[in-house]
């Protein structure tokens, strides 16, 4: 069985080092290398023996790698875990995404991803019958974008209905995150808690292997989403 080679980026934070704990038990993935957020001289070696690029550093550094792969003309899928984008950052995620399949997952959780599924389904309904949305997110006090990126993908979600983001920070919660829609009569809650950081390495492993695989048997590019990811694997 041929493993799919990773090159990670951001590996020494929270997420990073959990991905590289997973890699190192898998037998579906290889390792190419753990580089820093700062562009190394080896990058683009290390590039050329990878199938993908999973990014769990931060909007500044990715933008700066995205850069010099696109500069030497180097387009292969790349995974994107990190939050806090501004526009003007992002607009480098969409360039390169024109050449190359990106997955960009605020949140790589697939209970997390089907839960927005949910609210996407249902929200125009709920508006339509008089529902207005609250939004409570909680994670621990090292995060430092707020709202957090899956509250901000949920707020997407919900569409035109009108809504509230309530966000907290403490201790060392991994994350909750709880959707309310308050009706005349009564209130509906989606929640969300993650209880082990590692389900959050396990989907950015899995979004990995669907991103390389892109380049094979499916050969598209693209901006992809968790979400879509998931409905592509059920369709199989």
């Amino acid at each position: 069985m041929k493993r799919t080679a990773i090159l990670l980026i951001g590996g020494k934070g929270r997420l990073g080092k959990l991905i590289s704990e997973e890699l190192q038990k898998s037998l579906e993935f290889s390792l190419t290398n753990i580089i820093g957020w700062q562009n190394s001289d080896g990058f683009l070696d290390d590039v050329i023996k990878s199938d993908v690029i999973l990014d769990v550093s931060n909007p500044v550094a990715t933008v700066g790698y995205l850069k010099s792969l696109m500069k030497k003309k180097k387009y292969i899928p790349y995974v994107i875990g990190c939050t806090g984008w501004d526009n003007v950052q992002f607009e480098y995620v969409l360039k390169y995404s024109k050449k190359a399949p990106v997955v960009y997952a605020p949140n790589f959780s697939t209970s997390v991803n089907l839960m927005l599924s949910i609210l996407q389904q249902h929200s125009k309904t709920l508006a339509d019958l008089g529902y207005t949305a609250i939004i409570d997110e909680v994670h621990h006090s090292q995060k430092k974008d707020r709202p957090s990126g899956t509250a901000k993908s949920m707020l997407e979600r919900l569409g035109k209905i009108k809504t509230e983001i309530h966000s907290s920070r403490a201790g060392n919660i991994v994350g909750t995150h709880k959707v309310s829609f308050v009706g005349p009569h009564d209130v509906l809650t989606f929640t969300h808690e993650a209880l082990d950081r590692r389900i959050f390495a396990i989907g950015a492993l899995n979004a990995s292997k669907w991103a390389a695989e892109c380049t094979g048997k499916r050969k598209k590019f693209g901006l992809f989403s968790m979400n879509q990811i998931l409905e592509s694997n059920n369709k199989r």
